[in-house]
């Protein structure tokens, strides 16, 4: 018997003052168990639209369309990067690679925080790159 899927969720969203109310960023789940194990980008949505801010990135260079079918990266290194960045204020965005980010994830989960700052998540960005 499989065991369960669990899944564990944290809102990014930006708190700048200059906002009324904290505007979302992005969402993040890890899903833990069945065929994947990791973390997923969930974008924010506003008005039906998607606002993502991950990049599938082949080797240290975005991947084009349908790269998944291409022979040529079949051996390359896939990794996610994202830029994490306030659609309204747009101030310091925080560009990152998933190797990156996925522990300060896992870190915000550990704490037990499903909802956390960009600038949040940034110094903690900071401080392990420090680290």
């Amino acid at each position: 018997m499989e065991a369960p899927v669990s899944r564990s969720h944290i809102f990014i969203y930006c708190d700048n003052p200059s906002h009324p109310r904290r505007v979302a960023v992005t969402n993040f789940d890890r899903i833990d168990g069945g065929l994947f194990a990791g973390w997923c980008e969930r974008p924010a949505s506003r008005a039906g639209d998607r606002i993502g801010t991950g990049v599938t990135m082949t080797g240290d260079i975005p991947a084009a369309t349908g790269w998944a079918l291409d022979a040529g990266t079949a051996n390359a290194t896939v990794r996610n990067k994202y830029e994490l960045v306030c659609r309204k204020c747009r101030r310091r965005p925080q560009p990152v690679r998933a190797e990156k980010l996925h522990p300060v994830l896992d870190d915000l989960i550990e704490a037990g925080v499903s909802e956390a700052s960009l600038a949040l998540v940034a110094a903690m960005l900071q401080r392990r790159s420090k680290g």
